[in-house]
């Protein structure tokens, strides 16, 4: 039988922040280990081809060990290694970059330090929330490996702003929502102040209406607004200003829960990489462009066509463009690019295009830029494995990998942000 207490040394971090360790043959997992240490752990379970083991006592502890920020790490699934000096979360998200990219066979690719981006804290944040027997809300994010909610008191990742409103969020929501009900929470800290969408199980009462007309009021926020589930497009219950972000120095009205990079200091990092890598250029496509993070700034120095299928946001860059009087410098077309991705073609009006997908990357259109005579390529990606695989296409395609540049702006997360460039 095999023993329940072991005795290990944790060789390195996984992908997810765990401590990773050997045993006569066996894998362990080891939360909240760092790599070095010697600890007692307790087999607890298994996780796919490992064993789980929690930490019983630290024998030898790393001298990268820090006192962790927050009173609801270990518990919070929001951070992955509070309990590690920022020094080894950075080289560690950093393998976790090459580590994707030599999965993809590209081993030689060349990794920019990381640009530190998170001093201000996130601006944009996604909370959970479920009213409980008695009235009583629960308020944050989900526990880490199941969806049970961690009713946070403290986050240290968010903008002051945004961590002001969790309590007096928390109580607004316990006039609101009805016993076991539970709702998804989304703020944007905006120009113009808080932009908070509530996503919920059906539609307001009036009474409901009031109760968040009034949270508006009281906590100041721009907008609040409502949506069930999902299922329709978001209604504001209460605008009292404009939610607007500048792009390149151009306001945009902000529909409910815009797309944002989650710190306003790594949106002007990969802006400027990007600026530098098209320097020169005259006509550029951002595809997966959002409300214009990148297409704004562009214009000022080349024609740009943005291409989102988002309609709100697609609307929201249309209309800034139009108020901006850009001179017929930018173009906005809804496409979706999973479905319609541009090609060859088509691709061939431009001599510079930028990529910001989603988590599950650009596979189609990453294959017609292969197939392309584009001579430069920007891609932004927040998970490194769909980028490798991307890169991959675009690299088989007869492009070069001239740079990588993590942005870390993602605090103790195992998330990761990065921005490159492609050239022929």
């Amino acid at each position: 039988m095999a023993e329940r207490e072991l005795t290990v040394t944790i060789d390195r971090l996984g992908a997810l922040g765990d401590g990773i360790a050997g045993h006569d043959g066996r894998r362990l997992l080891v939360p909240f280990a760092l790599p070095g240490e010697t600890v007692r752990v307790r087999i607890e379970g298994r996780r796919a081809d490992a064993e789980v083991g929690t930490i019983v006592d630290i024998l030898a502890a790393s001298p990268q060990r820090v006192e962790p920020a927050c009173p609801h790490f270990g518990t919070c699934g929001g951070c992955a290694l509070q309990q590690a000096d920022e020094a080894l979360v950075t080289a560690w998200r950093g393998a976790l970059v090459a580590e994707a990219l030599a999965h993809a066979g590209l081993r030689d690719a060349p990794i920019a330090p990381p640009v530190r981006a998170w001093g201000a804290g996130r601006r944009r944040a996604r909370l959970a929330a479920l009213r409980l027997h008695g009235g009583r809300v629960v308020l944050g994010y989900h526990r880490r490996r199941d969806r049970a909610i961690v009713d946070i008191r403290a986050c240290p990742q968010l903008a002051a702003p945004l961590a002001a409103l969790v309590a007096p969020l928390r109580t607004a929501l316990g006039q609101v929502l009805r016993e076991r009900e539970t709702a998804d929470v989304a703020v944007n800290l905006t120009d113009g102040g808080l932009d908070v969408l509530l996503v919920g199980p059906r539609a307001l009462s009036l009474d409901a209406r009031l109760a968040l007309t009034a949270f508006a009021e009281a906590e100041d926020l721009a907008r609040i607004s409502w949506t069930p589930a999902d299922r329709e497009p978001p209604e504001p219950v209460a605008q009292r200003r404009t939610p607007v972000v500048a792009f390149g120095g151009i306001p945009v009205a902000l529909p409910a829960d815009a797309f944002l990079q989650a710190t306003a200091e790594a949106e002007a990092a990969m802006v400027a990489f990007a600026r530098a890598a098209f320097a020169g250029r005259k006509r550029i496509a951002d595809l997966y462009a959002g409300c214009g993070a990148f297409a704004l700034p562009l214009a000022a120095a080349a024609r740009v066509t943005a291409c989102e299928a988002a309609p709100a946001m697609v609307a929201a860059l249309d209309a800034a463009a139009r108020r901006a009087e850009l001179g017929g410098r930018l173009t906005v077309e809804r496409r979706d690019l999973e479905r319609r991705p541009l090609q060859p073609t088509e691709l061939k009006a431009f001599d510079g295009v930028l990529l910001d997908p989603p988590r599950t990357g650009a596979a189609a259109q990453c294959a017609a830029l292969a197939r392309s005579a584009v001579p430069v390529v920007v891609m932004a990606s927040c998970y490194p494995p769909t980028f490798a695989r991307d890169a991959r296409t675009l690299v088989d395609g007869g492009f070069r990998l001239t740079t990588v540049q993590p942005v870390d702006q993602f605090g103790w997360s195992h998330h990761v942000e990065l921005i490159s460039r492609f050239e022929r």
